[in-house]
């Protein structure tokens, strides 16, 4: 059968219009194309992700006050050691005065004078690896008992000491280079005293850079278990990309407590009753002792994402003011007190020394 293209009326059925000749070209989309369909489990790239984790000063300065004013008494107890250092050296090391009195220090006094700073150091070292387990649980919202930070610790001990002497004998021989350097220059001809400088300058740098580098080495050790080498070149990758933020991050925290340490000073230069400057030297000690732990875990925490959060007891602000107060009290009052010391004793000072 034949098609009909008649309408009712006799007429020619007409073609329906072309809807595009008719509307001209589809309007421009609103927002982007889509795109094709990804991958069965395809995740897209987070941008903060592959940048990698970013440390910022006031981040982990505000987070060590907070640490330290939440917990203040655990912290305290725990800095113990490190104010028993601080009093020994007070005690048996004379004061500036007595030193100079006396016509200077003798070699018996200089050799004693190195076996206290090494058990100052010991005592010290104790104080930052508890402080360094109390932290890291703490920020984990798990919490942790003096006796257990003091045990861990002391567990790892021997590990720091041997990681401390590789560090020493280190230090040391940057230290004997730098003054072969500086003097053998000197001595070759005037205008190399300027090379001299130029050459201490650079070592110096290169102390700090290595300082920063390894700033993180205690947490690296205590809280990832490794070896006391293998913990140097963990702690060198950790913090690459990171050394100037991790400078100020550590120079800022010794500006904070540079009040107690100084104020304790005061006290271990002119005053001639030891056990008052041992007292002294040792307050100041505990309030700024577990600063530098808090603060190498808190940055550790951040570099290799561990699952620190704003727990109950550790929520950010909570404790800053109180962390600050201790520490600024404790400093303003020693300062006060071994200011009016120092006034007493600079006449006598510059008198044994010469000045005028």
């Amino acid at each position: 059968m034949e098609r009909d293209d008649t309408n009712a009326d006799g007429g020619a059925t007409p073609e329906p219009p072309d809807a595009t000749a008719s509307a001209g070209p589809p309007p421009a989309p609103d927002g982007p194309p889509d795109l094709p369909p990804a991958a069965p489990g395809w995740i897209p790239p987070d941008p903060i992700a592959e940048r990698g984790p970013r440390l910022d000063v006031g981040l982990v300065v505000g987070r060590t006050f907070d640490t330290l004013g939440r917990e203040w008494s655990l912290f305290l107890a725990l800095a113990l050691p490190a104010g028993i250092g601080g009093f020994i050296t007070g005690v048996l090391s004379p004061s500036v005065l007595t030193v100079l009195r006396e016509g200077g220090s003798t070699t018996d006094g200089q050799i004693a004078s190195v076996a206290l700073q090494s058990v100052v150091a010991v005592l010290t070292a104790i104080t930052t690896l508890a402080t360094i387990v109390a932290a890291d649980a703490l920020w984990r919202g798990t919490g942790v008992g003096l006796g257990e930070a003091i045990g861990r610790a002391v567990a790892v001990a021997p590990r720091a000491i041997a990681l401390f002497a590789v560090v020493l004998v280190a230090t040391v021989g940057l230290t004997l280079a730098l003054t072969v350097t500086v003097v053998l220059l000197q001595a070759a001809a005037p205008a190399a005293g300027a090379i001299g400088a130029l050459v201490a300058l650079a070592i110096l740098v290169g102390v700090l850079y290595v300082s920063a580098r390894l700033s993180l080495l205690l947490p690296v050790l205590v809280l990832e278990d490794t070896r006391a080498l293998a913990s140097i070149g963990r702690t060198w990758r950790l913090s690459r990309g990171h050394v100037l933020t991790l400078f100020l991050i550590a120079l800022v925290i010794a500006l904070c407590g540079i009040l107690p340490s100084w104020g304790g000073l005061l006290f271990d230069m002119f005053v001639d009753n030891r056990l008052i400057a041992g007292v002294a030297l040792g307050l100041g000690a505990m309030v700024v002792a577990p600063l530098a732990g808090i603060w190498t875990v808190i940055a550790w925490g951040i570099l290799t994402g561990a699952p620190f959060r704003d727990s109950e007891v550790m929520a950010t602000g909570r404790g800053r003011s109180v962390g600050f107060l201790l520490v600024a009290t404790v400093g303003f009052v020693l300062v006060m007190a071994g200011a009016g010391l120092a006034a007493t004793g600079a006449d006598e000072l510059l008198q044994l020394t010469g000045g005028t």
